[in-house]
């Protein structure tokens, strides 16, 4: 009761003090926020004015600085007018007023004019008393001297800019002046104003404006002066004196705005208050019934424990939380299981010690080099009693520097794929031990058609043509032209299938000339220029080793036609103490072993894959170095026979 009691008298001082306190403080502030922003808005409308004036001293000097207008100075040539100043001239750049003088100060052109209703009107004489010669505005001591800024006179405020008329390179001499004004009216202010989104107003000091000009400027101490002045609760004024060309006052510059930041203030000071109320009020009661739902919440947190506790001892992994060091700090039953050690002998050990007790290279590293990273590795496991079983292993470094690792025994599984890796090796030796049956067969075949078949089928040509010559002509003569024509291609298709089988070349010449001859028709089919070097060493090869050298080389060279991107390949041959070395390089631009699939084994061809297993049963090796932009070699060794 007494906490419920102390608990509401609380809620009530506090809302009271905020009730009272809250306002006057943000009431202030807000205000202050009010003024500074006011300040802020009249001076970029200052800010504004002087862009504006620039912007027209800018388009002045693009025709002060011209050949033309130079040239006009001098002679007065009215065609200059006529094409260069056309009436649409000053309503596209909203000129009011436009002079040109000479450098005795003689006005040679002058044009009034209205660019809101686009007619011509007449130039006041308030404004031609500033023209006469040797005024401000026509006094020009330099090419780089201008004149711009405001100038006020009783038919309103003008913006004012005069430049001297220079050549179109802007050098000199002087030939005079180039006086350009507009008025700062009501279309003009506001235009102004929509640039920044105010509504500005602009008072002339030379237009009679009663006493509101007079007892707004005796408000301003100096020319700097800025005054704000509260109108009533919806909105405020700023207003700053603008001086003119020669220093003196040319108008006073106001800036009115709403007081939507107040009102915004008031609300949201209110809004605050019954918020801040309301959010006490319900942090109070639920302070009063934390207590039970904290008794809740530890009851959950013990379950929650008990249950990841019982996760931790069923998992079929083992499970150890170790410190950054890797020296184990807890685990589970299942990791003794893994392990084949009693809990007492795993406290105090590393991770590595567990792993590789007698290994001076660590197969991995536990510093791990920001939190949330996972390691992933397999490691043979050193089991009590001699045996070795294989683990994977998944560590993690957690958010307070402690590691935490699941070790899975894949013993199992590691003997399966160490059974398909030997399947498979016995396969691939299969396949290159009949790949060289293939080929001793293909020989055999060749042989047989050459010694016998083909001899067979010449003495029978031969029996025909003595037959037909012994009878003379009969009958049967185109019988037997066919016949003859017949046993010609039967001998000419033996003779092509037994190149394909056995090429001559690769069994009467050598290897060195076959892959010469290899590499001219290489060039002759392809355009492949092939370079062959050769140490002309004797180099003994079985037909086996040289059908199988030949055919890796032919593969490689189609590869290089099709992929490298190269018309250049170099074979060079030699001999290194008993082995043959084939090299077949190309500056072609190369590839990924990693990526490759050059490697992979193929379910038909030759393929650098089949290659590589056949020489490697004939007691060779076959090596690719590669990388993208930098060609490849390859590398051929072979035994001697």
């Amino acid at each position: 009761m007494k906490i419920r009691v102390g608990s509401v008298f609380g809620v009530v001082c506090i809302i009271a003090i905020l009730c009272i306190g809250l306002p006057v403080i943000a009431f202030k502030s807000f205000a202050l926020i009010e003024r500074e922003e006011l300040i802020n808005d009249l001076r970029q409308s200052l800010n504004i004015l002087n862009a504006e004036t620039q912007q027209l001293s800018t388009t002045a000097g693009d025709y002060s600085g011209w050949d033309e207008t130079y040239k006009f100075a001098q002679d007065e040539n009215s065609q200059f007018v006529k094409n260069g100043l056309g009436e649409s001239f000053y309503s596209k750049l909203r000129f009011n007023f436009f002079f040109i003088f000479n450098k005795d100060g003689k006005m040679l052109f002058s044009r009034g004019h209205d660019f809101h209703a686009n007619s011509q009107k007449p130039v006041p004489d308030s404004l031609l008393k500033y023209l006469s010669p040797g005024s401000t505005l026509l006094t020009h001591n330099s090419p780089e001297h201008t004149v711009t800024g405001l100038l006020s006179i009783p038919e309103g405020t003008l913006l004012i800019v005069s430049r001297p008329i220079l050549t179109s390179e802007y050098k000199g001499p002087v030939n005079g002046a180039l006086v350009i004004g507009r008025f700062l009216d009501k279309p003009e202010i506001k235009r102004l104003g929509s640039l920044i989104q105010h509504n500005l107003t602009f008072i002339n000091s030379a237009a009679q404006a009663g006493d509101n000009y007079s007892r707004l400027r005796a408000k301003l101490a100096n020319k700097d002066a800025i005054q704000i002045t509260i109108d009533d609760s919806d909105s405020i004024t700023g207003y700053a004196l603008v001086p003119d060309i020669f220093g003196k006052d040319a108008g006073i510059l106001l800036v009115k705005k709403s007081r939507k930041l107040i009102s915004q203030a008031k609300l949201a000071t209110w809004l605050f208050i019954i918020i801040c109320g309301t959010s006490l009020s319900l942090v109070i009661s639920y302070y009063l019934l934390a207590k039970k739902r904290l008794d809740a919440a530890h009851y959950a947190e013990k379950l929650s424990s008990e249950r990841l506790q019982a996760i931790i001892d069923l998992a079929v992994d083992g499970i150890f939380i170790l410190d950054n060091n890797g020296r184990i700090l807890s685990f589970n039953d299942r990791a003794c299981e893994i392990t084949g050690l009693a809990g007492s002998e795993m406290e105090q050990m590393t991770l590595y010690q567990l792993l590789s007790p007698n290994n001076e290279n660590p197969p991995f590293s536990f510093a791990l080099p920001t939190e949330g990273n996972t390691v992933t590795l397999e490691s043979p496991l050193p089991r009590k009693g001699g045996s070795t079983a294989f683990v994977e292993m998944r560590i993690k470094q957690m958010p307070d520097g402690s590691l935490q690792c699941f070790m899975r025994d894949i013993s199992e599984r590691k003997a399966l794929e160490q059974g398909l890796i030997t399947q498979r090796d016995i396969i691939s030796a299969m396949a290159a031990e009949l790949s060289i049956a293939e080929e001793r067969e293909r020989c055999r075949i060749a042989g047989e058609l050459h010694d016998q078949v083909a001899p067979t089928l010449l003495l029978g040509k031969m029996k025909l043509n003595s037959m037909i010559a012994a009878n003379g002509s009969c009958e049967c003569e185109p019988t037997t032209v066919e016949v003859e024509a017949l046993i010609d291609r039967a001998v000419q298709d033996i003779r092509s299938l037994t190149f394909q089988m056995r090429p001559p070349i690769l069994a009467n010449a050598g290897l060195e000339a076959a892959l010469k001859w290899l590499g001219e028709e290489f060039e002759g089919n392809y355009g492949l220029k092939t370079a062959i070097t050769n140490d002309t060493s004797p180099i003994p090869l079985t037909y086996e080793t040289r059908s199988t050298i030949f055919q890796i080389v032919r593969e490689l060279l189609l590869n290089i036609t099709k992929h490298a991107g190269t018309k250049q390949a170099s074979i060079t041959i030699a001999r290194k103490d008993q082995m043959i070395v084939v090299t077949v390089e190309d500056n072609g631009k190369g590839f990924e072993l990693a990526k490759s699939t050059l490697l992979q084994p193929k379910s038909g061809g030759f393929g650098i894959f089949n290659s590589q297993k056949r020489i490697e049963f004939l007691g060779g090796t076959l090596t690719i170095v590669s990388a993208p932009g930098a060609g490849t070699i390859v590398t051929i060794a072979a035994p001697i026979a």
